[in-house]
Parts: structure tokens; C-alpha cells; sequence
């Protein structure tokens, strides 16, 4: 993620925003704020913070009249609904926190 941040920095025009959604939050946003030029806004948000994390579940669906804005968070919603194995174990290995988190829960 590092390096396509890299890559893209320089092209963005000021005022773009840059949003992560991986779900490990502290790694990104620190690779993001080093690698994004100032002009540029970031966010890391994850992706549980969306349609799926509503209390009873909310349902977004395209239609005629759906925003472009609309069909980018199912676009987001759709890359993000099958998460891995792999996602779990990178938790562990880079959220800082999940170490005195997961200590927490079994005392």
C-alpha cells in the first residue's frame, strides 16, 4: 500500500481525498500521512463503518437515481464483504492495539 501511495501522491490534485479502508487503522494513516502531499485530505476509515454496521442493517442499492457517490460505497461494500484469513492475521501482526485488547478480554 506503501508504494501506491508513493506513486499516486504526486498526481492528486489539491484538495483530494485519499481513503483508506483497510482495517487496521494506525499503519495506513501513518503511511498516508508521510506519502500525501499537504494539499491532500485523508481518512481512514474502516470498513464495518458503512451500510452493514447499522443497527438491524441498512440496505444501499443502485437505482436510476443513485448518486455517483452511492455506487462508490457499493463498490467499497462489495470489495470489502469476503475478507480472508490473511486480513485476520495481518490484524494481529500490525494493529498495535490487539495485543492488550485481546489480553483484556481473558482477564
Amino acid at each position: 500500500m506503501k508504494e501506491v501511495l508513493e506513486r499516486i501522491g504526486p498526481r492528486l490534485a489539491p484538495g483530494s481525498l485519499v481513503m483508506d479502508t483497510c482495517s487496521v487503522k494506525a499503519l495506513p494513516v501513518e503511511w498516508m500521512e508521510q506519502t500525501m502531499p499537504e494539499s491532500v485530505q485523508i481518512l481512514g476509515n474502516h470498513p464495518m463503518f458503512g451500510p452493514d454496521s447499522g443497527l438491524g442493517g441498512v440496505k444501499l442499492t443502485d437505482s436510476e437515481i443513485a448518486t455517483p457517490g452511492c455506487r462508490k460505497l457499493l463498490d467499497i461494500i462489495e470489495q470489502t464483504c469476503n475478507d480472508s484469513w490473511q486480513l485476520f492475521f495481518d490484524l494481529q501482526l500490525y494493529n498495535p492495539y490487539t495485543k492488550d485488547i485481546r489480553a483484556s478480554l481473558s482477564s
